[in-house]
């Protein structure tokens, strides 16, 4: 592994009274927990520190200082890297002050690839000790970053300008050789950290180049382009001929097509995909986001295969398919061993995958508001994870009535909208709720062409004997219902006392609560600014959510600057992906006001009058 263990206080959500710790880390890290936990933190301190030492390389090249004989000079010389200057951010900080962040990290020595052995006298053989500090100043702050032995006393000190090494019997000197074993150790370090990093965001269009590229993210930007380097790069094709069956057979695997090719040119990445005796040729970018997402995500891995990176990928459930995220980790696991990954989820379907050489943490919010960290190994602690993913005991022991929904904030509405109709009803209770994870019920598989729907539903009331499935319209007002959905009414009706199948009324549950309210709640929730790479005001133009809209692309066409200015389409999209990201909350806020109101149109109590007739008219 190339981060074997972490350690983190001061940061966001990390009290710096309270330090979190997760370790003896696997293949896959899972960390789960609630929503506003701080889950989603711990990635972003590695990537933060990955920032701050890729600025710095940029500034002073690492190449230069580990190669230059004269490096090793009085004023520390070569190992400047160690105390390293940058502009802190405030909401870095916990609560926002200004405060020391100290973390320590176990690197696997095989990675850092240090100029000399390190002597067994002060590490293990194996793991090598980082204390990592951040502090700041004013306008600037100061990154230290100190490899430690396994007694835990740093390996090198600083008094004053002068730098001192410990020899193999603990004692410090600062005479030392330039073949002394820890001459590059520092330097090793912070390149490791530097280029090791990687972390996956929301992916975007394939086809067009990155607005600002992060050396060390990616979000599908250029990938094209860095195929078509490893096609046109005739000194190795060997290595672009193992790189394309590889891919062409994970694809084929996770999209379930019996053929499946892959062609690279200038214009775009096709498939090519059977449809009976027939070839279908098709651009990447014309193919479904979550499907475009996966291959973009395993393509660029691929690419790297001989780099060892730890990937930090936060709540890939939110684009991906439950199953294919599975499906990911599993090919990453097994194909791509020199990569690590580190995912925050809320995703039921990772924790039914995890395998023998995964670990899997829990994120609390603990007694001192600060995020707090556990491993997931006792009785109880998984009984608590259940509990903070919303999943009831009654799920789990064959629930009277299961309400299927698409995702966790449609259990905060629909809670809401059975109340409103009837306030006897009580979730947990009365009927419980599964989530299936996804943009339509294809994603339960209900569509397979060799199972007929009424198949498909016996095995959903396996969960429970009765069953109501809720699915989001997805199509316009106009348009005609989805032939998957249409095959589930039809099923339901064979089944009229286990089974009820009901769409929204709009394009998703959202555009079923009343438009002066939902306007309400974005008006509260909607982002206000941008932090980077400088804070950025943002005002929004009067704008309405009809029927058929999505109201996060609503939102985002609406955001201007504060001088009236349109917000730019790199921009546009990072309003859009933070309206989905609080999905969630812009959820919880409408429920909240259920409780005091009418929050619901007309047609969409109507629906959920059914709901609650058919719950209340249970055969037993």
């Amino acid at each position: 592994m190339l981060i074997t263990g972490i350690r983190l206080s001061g940061w966001r959500s990390y009290s710096p009274e309270h330090e979190a710790h997760i370790g003896e880390l696997g293949r896959v890290n899972l960390v789960i927990g609630a929503n506003n936990v701080g889950k989603s933190n711990l990635g972003r301190f590695l990537v933060r520190l990955r920032e701050i030492l890729q600025d710095y390389e940029k500034a002073d090249p690492w190449s230069s200082s580990s190669s230059n004989s004269n490096a090793l000079r009085a004023d520390g010389g070569w190992f400047h890297p160690l105390h390293i200057s940058f502009f802190p951010q405030e909401v870095d900080h916990w609560l926002r002050k200004a405060g020391e962040i100290k973390a320590e990290i176990l690197l696997d020595v095989a990675a850092l690839g240090c100029p000399s052995p390190l002597p067994s006298s002060l590490f293990n053989g194996k793991s090598i000790r980082v204390s990592i500090t951040m502090t700041s100043g004013g306008d600037t702050g100061v990154l230290s970053v100190t490899p430690m032995t396994d007694t835990g006393l740093p390996i090198m000190i600083r008094t004053g300008s002068t730098y001192k090494l410990m020899l193999p019997n603990g004692a410090y000197s600062e005479q030392v050789t330039f073949i002394h074993p820890h001459r590059g150790l520092g330097l090793a370090v912070c390149r490791c950290l530097a280029l090791s990093i990687i972390e996956i965001r929301p992916l975007r269009d394939p086809g067009r180049k990155s607005a600002a590229p992060i050396r060390g993210t990616t979000d599908g930007g250029d990938i094209i382009s860095a195929l078509q380097d490893k096609q046109n790069d005739r000194n190795n094709q060997l290595f672009w001929t193992r790189c394309k069956a590889d891919l062409e057979t994970w694809f084929t695997l996770l999209l379930g097509e019996d053929y499946l090719r892959i062609e690279i040119n200038t214009e775009n990445f096709w498939l090519e995909v059977k449809r009976g005796r027939d070839v279908l040729r098709c651009p990447l970018a014309d193919l479904g986001a979550g499907v475009s997402e996966i291959l973009i995500v395993l393509a660029y891995l691929r690419l790297y295969s001989d780099r060892r990176f730890f990937v930090v990928i936060d709540e890939p459930e939110s684009h991906l398919h439950p199953g294919a995220v599975v499906e990911l980790a599993k090919i990453i696991t097994e194909h791509l061993p020199n990569h690590q990954l580190l995912v925050t989820t809320h995703s039921t379907a990772l924790i039914d995958a995890v395998a023998s050489d995964w670990r899997t943490f829990r994120a609390t919010r603990a007694a001192h508001h600060g995020t707090a960290l556990e491993p997931i190994e006792t009785t109880s602690s998984k009984l608590a994870l259940l509990a903070d993913l919303g999943i009831r005991p009654s799920q789990l022991f064959l629930a009277r009535v299961v309400l299927w929904v698409e995702g966790p904030s449609d259990i905060h509405y629909w809670t809401a909208l059975i109340r409103q109709v009837d306030d006897a009803l009580v979730a947990g209770r009365d009927f419980a709720f599964v989530t299936y994870g996804g943009a339509s019920s294809s994603h339960m598989d209900f569509g397979d062409d060799e199972i007929d729907g009424e198949e498909r539903l016996v095995q959903v009331l396996k969960v429970a004997h009765r069953a109501i499935v809720i699915c989001d319209r997805d199509r316009n007002a106009d348009e005609d219902e989805r032939t998957l959905v249409d095959r589930l009414v039809m099923a339901a009706k064979s089944l009229p006392q286990h089974a009820l199948v009901q769409t929204s009324c709009g394009r998703e549950i959202e555009n079923d609560v009343k438009p002066e309210v939902f306007l309400n709640v974005l008006e509260e929730l909607r982002p206000k600014y941008f932090l980077k790479p400088k804070k950025i005001d943002i005002e929004y133009e009067p704008y309405a959510i009809g029927k058929d809209d999505a109201f996060d692309l609503v939102v985002a066409n609406a955001a201007r600057l504060s001088d009236g200015t349109p917000l730019s389409q790199e921009q546009r999209g990072r309003v859009e992906t933070l309206m989905n990201q609080r999905k969630n909350r812009i959820a919880e806020r409408v429920k909240e006001l259920g409780l005091n109101e009418q929050v619901f149109e007309g047609e969409s109590v109507r629906k959920a009058r059914e709901i609650v007739q058919w719950l209340r008219s249970d055969p037993g």
